[in-house]
């Protein structure tokens, strides 16, 4: 039913790789109930990763594979825009990437605590 509530939130960036994260996801929930979302900081490059462009594209035809909307979003504040996606559509799961080794944010961390009754795998 497409008024049913979206029960997982897959959050991807602009890596080909992201792929896993958006099967990982479709374990729980499919069609309907997957969300696929990117949140991209103003001025900042969609999908993060201008050197691969048709990585965007290649995002969109796994989420279609799975019958799955993708959103992309421009927000100051990345958390608390996955965190307000995800209470929007009544998430009972989120699952997202790991932070590399270089990289400062730890959003995993930040929504586990923003979103304490919401699944969280972290891959």
């Amino acid at each position: 039913m497409a008024n049913q509530p979206v029960r997982t939130v897959v959050c991807v960036t602009g890596q080909r790789n992201c792929e896993r994260l958006i099967r990982e996801g479709a374990l729980h929930g499919s069609g309907d109930d997957l969300l696929i979302l990117h949140v991209a900081h103003p001025g900042q490059a969609l999908m993060g990763f201008p050197t691969d462009p048709g990585a965007l594209e290649y995002l969109y035809e796994i989420a279609r594979e799975y019958r799955a909307e993708m959103r992309v979003i421009r927000a100051e504040d990345v958390v608390e825009t996955i965190a307000s996606v995800a209470e929007e559509n009544q998430a009972g799961c989120v699952v997202m990437g790991a932070p590399g080794a270089n990289r400062k944010n730890d959003y995993a961390r930040a929504l586990a605590a923003r979103l304490p009754g919401v699944k969280l795998v972290v891959l």
